[in-house]
């Protein structure tokens, strides 16, 4: 059977060379209506994964350092976090390199994708090549305004 003939089989319609404009149609409505369930079970699909995958990040308890006063901003924390749950940190500090604490290419993308993800946003392993610490990442978020910049309220007191 051929791979025409396949798709023509699959909708019900019966498997012939020619079809007429009626059928077209009807096989037309048939494979739309699959691609549109199937759409939408890989979007739900997407977003249960995501979800699961920022509950996971968000289970990770980190202690961050770096900073004297102690004052850390919650995006800090996220990505600070994502640096954590991959390589298996429990401490991170804000100004550590991605790749001078074992962070590699391969997962920078991983990284990138959970960075993403549990903001919210659109990132790639790019941004984390070029700006490779948790402070400097959130600090190019801001400066693009991806984030919003942060506020005092946002500054998290590091204990």
């Amino acid at each position: 059977m051929g791979r025409i003939d396949g798709l023509v089989h699959a909708a019900g319609i019966p498997g012939q060379h020619m079809i007429s404009m009626r059928e077209a149609a009807d096989f037309h409505r048939v494979v739309a209506a699959k691609m549109c369930e199937a759409e939408s079970d890989l979007e739900e699909r997407l977003k249960a994964a995501a979800e699961a995958k920022r509950k996971e990040v968000d289970a990770v308890r980190i202690e961050l350092t770096g900073r004297d006063d102690g004052g850390y901003r919650d995006a800090e924390q996220v990505v600070a976090r994502c640096f954590a749950h991959a390589l298996g940190y429990s401490t991170v500090d804000v100004h550590a390199d991605f790749f001078t604490i074992g962070g590699d290419s391969i997962m920078a993308t991983t990284v990138a994708s959970n960075i993403a993800m549990c903001l919210g946003i659109e990132f790639d392993a790019a941004g984390l090549l070029m700006e490779r610490t948790p402070a400097a990442v959130v600090d190019s978020l801001e400066a693009f305004g991806v984030l919003p910049a942060a506020d005092a309220a946002d500054v998290l007191s590091h204990v």
